[in-house]
């Protein structure tokens, strides 16, 4: 098996059950029915079950809490195989599933942050990075509690880095969030304001616990007109309101030597 990772864009439309991003017409029931509809039809575009997403719960803390969901989603399916993982809320900040567990998707809904995964060829863990997390230094933790529920090495270490803000993410005043020193390297003060590197400050950290094998989305969120975006809709672009998905699974068509 090997890991395969994914994203959704516009086209297949919001993945979020949050009322602001519907039509006023629409009930929440009929929200969640529309949702499930469109996971049902991303997975069959993808290659996994529309109904075998697992969304975490963040919970921001710190130190970061990390979660191998393994054996409690294989007890869950092993008695309710037709469970729809997406009603399922579990909190943690990491999640990770090893490859004992076939067919069971790792995801977040996103707009700009990006979602990174960080893999072994048995085992891969999913973080949603946030700008003030980056800052806080969750890459490193993903790559921390992969490497200590796979006990993997690091040069068998990969990473994924999923579609987000790219060269348009500036900030009018220098960004509240940014705290640590290294983003002296990733922040660029210009005439229109700071500009964000927010990937190579990713990236940085990867490299720097031991990552040497790192893949990044070339799509920018913000100018890409088939994604959503946070920063591109409060600038405008009313559009670009909802949220994608960027996840990963095993895929069991491909199986390591």
């Amino acid at each position: 098996m090997m890991v395969k990772t994914f994203y959704s864009d516009i086209s297949n439309g919001c993945m979020s059950e949050k009322k602001e991003f519907y039509s006023d017409s629409m009930s929440t029931n009929d929200i969640i029915k529309d949702l499930k509809e469109r996971r049902e039809k991303l997975g069959q575009l993808k290659g996994f079950d529309g109904n075998k997403i697992l969304i975490p719960v963040p919970m921001n803390s710190r130190p970061f809490t990390y979660r191998d969901v393994t054996e409690q989603i294989t007890d869950i399916l092993s008695t309710e195989p037709e469970y729809d993982l997406w009603d399922i809320d579990i909190p943690c900040d990491i999640m990770i599933i090893r490859n004992t567990l076939k067919g069971v998707v790792l995801s977040y809904p996103v707009a700009d942050c990006p979602v990174v995964v960080v893999s072994t060829k048995d085992t891969f863990g999913i973080a949603h990075c946030r700008v003030d997390l980056v800052d806080k230094k969750l890459p490193i933790s993903l790559v921390d509690a992969v490497s200590k529920v796979s006990k993997a090495k690091d040069s068998e270490l990969s990473a994924y880095i999923g579609p987000c803000a790219g060269y348009n993410y500036i900030y009018e005043t220098y960004p509240y969030w940014a705290t640590s020193s290294d983003w002296k390297h990733f922040i660029t003060d210009e005439y229109s304001g700071y500009r964000i590197d927010l990937k190579r400050a990713i990236m940085s950290q990867l490299i720097r616990r031991g990552v040497g094998n790192i893949i990044t989305s070339t799509v920018d969120t913000i100018s890409d007109p088939n994604f959503y975006s946070d920063y591109a809709c409060f600038h405008g672009a009313k559009t670009k309101k909802g949220k994608f998905l960027t996840g990963a699974y095993f895929d069991t068509k491909y199986k390591t030597r």
